[in-house]
């Protein structure tokens, strides 16, 4: 798993430009505004769930995943999301899944990641910290594209390897030496925490067969 990696507020105290693109306005709030029918809903079908207002959501997933993989090394995991930073996740266990994507492309695994992206997914954090990550507002290095961030960690190397590596050359060399302190806190800003103290983990049982959406929705008197 990925080294440990500041939380939220720790995150936006190293880098105030860390998400700082984010729109906030009705359109991208309005989803939130559902989560306490979601919250509500969950409960009232015994489906566990957690919050942590210091945390972010994704360092949550990020450790229910690593927990599963210490605690029930057997049981498949699914990752149901857009977000590219939890390819860093990934394995033979760990799955990603973008109902977002074209059919066929939606299931993503180590082998997707390598195919469409030419680095593993442990090479994750540094592959988004050379070419950038706009969603996260990271800038990357200057000239640094996904291809030639992909050629530079070629053969599964991380960013300490670099500047040994012979790889860095002319103005790449000028780029990334230029901006390595840099380079190496984008990294840590994208690394996931994998060892939050959260109040529930998977118990390897499955919860009961999930209700109709339209019985949920009327449950909770939205109709």
């Amino acid at each position: 798993m990925a080294p440990r990696a500041p939380g939220r507020s720790q995150r936006q105290g190293s880098d105030g430009e860390y998400k700082a693109n984010r729109v906030v306005d009705e359109a991208a709030l309005k989803p939130l505004r559902a989560i306490p029918h979601v919250q509500q809903a969950l409960t009232g079908y015994g489906i566990g769930w957690i919050e942590i207002d210091t945390a972010e959501a994704d360092d949550v997933i990020a450790t229910l995943v690593a927990a599963t993989r210490d605690r029930l090394p057997e049981r498949r995991v699914w990752i149901m999301s857009g977000d590219r930073d939890f390819y860093q996740l990934l394995d033979e266990q760990v799955r990603a899944l973008n109902t977002v994507m074209k059919r066929g492309r939606r299931h993503i695994g180590p082998a997707e990641v390598v195919d469409r992206y030419g680095v593993t997914p442990d090479q994750w954090p540094d592959f988004c910290a050379l070419k950038g990550d706009s969603a996260d507002n990271i800038p990357g290095v200057r000239g640094i594209g996904p291809s030639t961030a992909a050629k530079l960690l070629s053969g599964g190397l991380h960013l300490e390897q670099l500047p040994t590596s012979a790889r860095l050359t002319g103005a790449k060399k000028a780029a990334v030496t230029g901006s390595w302190q840099q380079v190496l806190a984008w990294r840590d800003l994208i690394r996931m925490r994998t060892n939050l103290d959260l109040p529930l983990y998977p118990a390897g049982g499955a919860t009961r067969e999930l209700p109709k959406p339209a019985d949920v929705i009327e449950k909770l008197g939205l109709w």
